[in-house]
């Protein structure tokens, strides 16, 4: 890899950062494949093997992947894994045309897939965490301080990407250049020769002999002229004794006062006083010190060119504040182009189609197909979001599930997170939704139609079930296992239990209901023990080619009571809408069992 071309690269394209991940995996997992909806930087430490489009990448300790938008990647974990993924897009600039890249530098693409055993993951670990951990914060002052920190986590990378290649081409592994490098990049922690030994994967002792060999001197000595030319720049300043001591490795001012005294013979405050002295006399400039940070932060003005995305744009629209469980959110008065990762049905009954949702949503309640236009655009997958193309649908609201997926929308249009399984009754969810939205009176008058045809149903069943049967709703698909469903928010236990009032066994009761769980996984051979009078199986296309589909007459002989079928596709969300439509067409399939 042509490492200068790269870097080159990277210093004429500006950058928008997606989202930023940090997770983990236990040992002996497997993470499934999973294709990237971004370009994605990872950050990875543990042991195992992870495989980018089928090019495998061994783990021992710290590794740093590159991976393209539409990449695929799979990882296994030997040992605990931890991972920090950062994702972004190339932005656009406008202005003056130029000669592509590409056409200058042939060969050499920001879009390649590549991977780094660094020499030094501390840097690069310390700046993902603090990227993580400003994230969360989407004022407009914090986002400029992420993009800075992002371009020092980039820089750190692209200089131990440049030093390892000029390392094994024109020096082979020199341990002693590296454990120079390691202690002018860490100076100010509290290194000893081990640790730096450690990291050049040599001892102490040899360290030492190469220090001596090619350098005439020790690696403490190298330690401690590194420190004290720092500490000299730091004593122009108005920093503390103990602030210089912390930045040059040391606990405290004492410890940094004996340290210097020891080397150069006078203590840092008399240092000073001389220096102080020379300045009134004018023999001396002060010296001033520039965070490198401010040079990085500047970048941040090229998402200026895109005020389309930004969360504010439109300012001049009338807006409103709400309060949610993020706190308060500032958002357009009357939304329209709405994109939504979840609840799909509590926006569809307020009579407003998304601009964007998940397939994963439109596949699996098709129910709702009448209810929904062509316009909807597909977003990925409800777990996995492409924030890219949210970004490109240009959204004047987002409304998600996921608290940890806030900062990340918010980044390009207000967002409120709207946690569905925290409202008492149906009517309370729709109702929420409708001040949102700013549709109140649609909520109301919807919350009148759905408890009409609720009542409806519900009296359709006690009519058709004078003696009260019993009803248990199983979904025997993508697994071995069978997963019996209570009054859930997916699989139609709302439908069943919530809207239509439908009585499950005894036991059913007694595991799910009474201990407040909305699933239980039970083995075939147990299915007996849940069942009186009727099943409600969902069946699913979609588990059939994944070798979990459902043996009906096994089944049946398991059971021993009636079975009804329920296709999965229109049952796997349970939203106030969904629910309503799956208690229908329950009603109807009951109905048709019975005369059966």
């Amino acid at each position: 890899m042509n490492i200068e071309g790269y870097i080159e690269l990277w210093d004429n394209q500006a950058v928008r950062l997606l989202d930023i991940r940090q997770s983990g995996m236990e040992p002996g997992r497997e993470y499934r494949e999973q294709r990237l909806s971004s370009h994605t930087f990872i950050l990875v430490q543990g042991r195992g093997q992870l495989w980018l489009d089928e090019t495998p990448h061994a783990l021992d300790g710290w590794y740093v992947l590159h991976g393209s938008k539409g990449a695929v990647v799979r990882m296994k974990a030997d040992t605990g894994i931890e991972l920090y993924s950062i994702m972004y897009m190339l932005v656009e600039t406008e202005g003056e045309v130029q000669e592509p890249l590409n056409e200058q530098l042939p060969g050499i693409t920001l879009q390649c897939e590549y991977g780094l055993k660094p020499h030094y993951p501390l840097p690069l670990l310390e700046l993902a965490s603090r990227l993580y951990e400003k994230w969360g914060n989407i004022a407009f002052l914090e986002r400029i301080q992420v993009t800075a920190i992002f371009y020092q986590w980039l820089y750190e990378l692209l200089q131990q990407m440049h030093h390892q290649q000029q390392e094994i081409s024109l020096f082979g592994p020199d341990r002693t250049r590296l454990a120079v490098r390691y202690m002018q990049d860490h100076y100010g922690t509290p290194l000893t020769v081990a640790h730096v030994a450690a990291v050049t994967h040599c001892s102490p002792r040899l360290l030492t002999r190469l220090f001596k060999s090619k350098l005439q001197t020790s690696p403490g000595q190298v330690l401690a002229r590194i420190r004290l030319n720092r500490a000299y720049e730091l004593l122009h300043t108005e920093a503390t004794l103990q602030e210089i001591g912390e930045r040059v490795g040391y606990a405290n001012a004492y410890a940094f006062s004996r340290f210097f005294k020891k080397h150069e013979g006078v203590s840092p405050d008399y240092y000073r006083r001389q220096i102080s002295d020379c300045e009134r006399e004018g023999i001396q400039d002060r010296i001033t010190l520039q965070p490198r940070t401010i040079q990085m932060a500047h970048e941040t003005l090229i998402e200026q060119t895109r005020g389309r995305t930004s969360p504010m744009a439109g300012i001049g629209h009338k807006r409103r504040n709400i309060q949610t469980v993020m706190g308060e959110i500032t958002i357009p008065d009357k939304p329209e182009r709405v994109v939504i990762d979840w609840s799909l049905g509590e926006v569809l009954a307020l009579g407003l189609t998304p601009v964007g949702a998940p397939h994963t949503l439109l596949d699996s309640n098709r129910l709702l197909g009448q209810y929904i236009g062509s316009e909807v655009q597909d977003i990925g997958n409800h777990n996995q979001v492409s924030i890219e193309k949210v970004l490109e649908l240009e959204p004047d609201l987002i409304i998600t599930w996921d608290k940890t997926a806030f900062a990340s929308f918010a980044r390009i249009a207000p967002t409120v997170v709207f946690q569905s399984d925290h409202f008492r009754s149906a009517g309370e969810g729709i109702a929420a939704m409708g001040h949102i939205l700013n549709r109140t009176q649609e909520a109301a008058k919807w919350i009148i139609e759905y408890e009409t045809r609720a009542a409806y149903v519900r009296n359709a069943i006690l009519r058709q079930c004078p003696e009260r049967r019993t009803f248990t709703v199983i979904d025997p698909n993508w697994s071995q296992e069978i997963r019996v469903i209570g009054n859930a928010a997916t699989r139609g236990g709302r439908a069943a239990y919530e809207v239509l009032g439908l009585q499950p066994p005894w036991k059913v009761w007694q595991e799910l209901f009474e201990q407040g769980h909305e699933s239980i996984w039970i083995d075939q051979q147990d299915i007996a023990q849940y069942t009186e009078d009727y099943l409600l199986v969902l069946r699913s296309k979609q588990s059939g080619r994944e070798g979990h589909m459902p043996d009906m007459t096994e089944l049946h002989r398991a059971a021993g009571c009636g079975i009804i079928e329920l296709q999965w596709e229109n049952y796997f969300l349970s939203d106030p809408l969904s629910a309503l439509l799956q208690a229908e067409e329950m009603t109807k399939l009951i109905a048709q069992a019975d005369q059966g």
